[in-house]
């Protein structure tokens, strides 16, 4: 079919195993060729980005070997089935990827899951919605799924379903969040961790939980590059000790200069703050780095390890603002983050 047609892009939207069920043959070569009947298959590239894999792939027939196609392969791999993507941005952003590459007109696209219809039949949907509210200026939902379904039985499976969890989120999203033991911990009850998303703490300390206002965020590549957490209250200076420690953070980046010292919780210069075995010390603060921001550095010593840490402050977007200052500095900012960051540990981003 892929040959037959003139496929030049095959988007996959399955894992070759899901819950210990087989869900898609790996029909992509290694270094050698697969072959499939009178076809040889062979991965000729591979890049794995946090939320989805491309592939290259070249096709051609076993016995005219110098007859070849290539084809891409967008390979998404965080999309449960029978449910919906955990992050509706990644899912875009796959799109995009897809949409820009290039084709003729006459080149379909290929698109899988496991049986076809369920993520397949979504995934389609999302393309021609696009393009219909681009040239009609509307969407039209039901009957988007209902020309589908009348092309192929199934399509878009679970509808219904996805619609309800949508816009009526489980009652236990934030269960850990809002127990009485936790809600100290947060500074509002109207920003929360949900438990699908946040990192749970396991180092044992007297009077703690796993639970920290936290959650985990993907970059491009990475699907942990980033936790997302609240400045530290002094009730859970410990938790945010602990994470540090845990997730092994080099860098923090923080916002808003305007707390005052008691509400950032951190120690200064040569200070050195201690409480249920943790010793935090400022070890130094270096002159800005930029017009709008400056760092600083820690050692956290928790049961007898030292680990450093560095902090940058950015002044110029305080909480009261809606945007950055200064564009420049912030575009400042996210370079001197990239020159500095050496590791693949997440980065830890807070502000009030």
């Amino acid at each position: 079919m892929v040959w037959e047609q003139d496929v030049c892009i095959i988007v996959m939207a399955t894992k070759l195993v899901e819950e210990g069920k087989m869900k898609c043959l790996k029909y992509w070569g290694e270094s050698k060729p697969i072959i499939h009947g009178t076809f040889a298959v062979t991965l000729s590239e591979e890049k794995d980005y946090s939320c989805y894999t491309i592939r290259k792939i070249t096709l051609h027939e076993k016995d005219k070997p110098h007859v070849s196609r290539n084809v891409t392969q967008f390979h998404y791999t965080t999309w449960p089935d029978k449910n919906v993507p955990t992050s509706s941005t990644s899912l875009v952003q796959f799109w995009r990827k897809i949409r820009c590459q290039k084709r003729t007109a006459k080149q379909p696209w290929l698109i899988h899951c496991s049986a076809g219809v369920g993520r397949t039949g979504t995934f389609i949907a999302m393309d021609y919605l696009y393009d219909q509210g681009k040239e009609t200026g509307n969407i039209d939902i039901p009957q988007c799924v209902t020309n589908l379904r009348a092309q192929r039985v199934n399509m878009v499976q679970t509808a219904d379903l996805s619609t309800e969890e949508s816009l009526f989120p489980d009652d236990n999203t934030y269960k850990s969040a809002t127990t009485n033991e936790n809600q100290s911990k947060n500074r509002s009850m109207d920003i929360l961790a949900a438990d699908n998303y946040r990192p749970y703490l396991s180092s044992h300390i007297p009077h703690t939980t796993d639970y920290i206002n936290a959650v985990i965020m993907p970059s491009f590549k990475l699907s942990t590059r980033f936790i997302i957490t609240q400045a530290p209250l002094e009730h859970s200076f410990v938790d945010f000790c602990r994470l540090i420690c845990e997730k092994e953070i080099e860098l923090i980046i923080s916002f808003d200069e305007s707390m005052s010292e008691e509400e950032k919780c951190l120690p200064g210069e040569n200070e050195t703050k201690s409480i249920s075995g943790i010793r935090l010390t400022g070890v130094s603060c270096e002159s800005k780095d930029g017009p709008e921001f400056y760092t600083r550095s820690f050692d956290l010593n928790l049961k007898h390890k030292t680990h450093r840490f560095s902090q940058i402050v950015y002044t110029g977007w305080s909480q009261t603002m809606e945007l950055p200052q200064s564009p420049r500095s912030f575009m400042d900012l996210l370079r001197h983050v990239r020159n500095v960051t050496k590791s693949e540990a997440p980065i830890l981003v807070q502000c009030l």
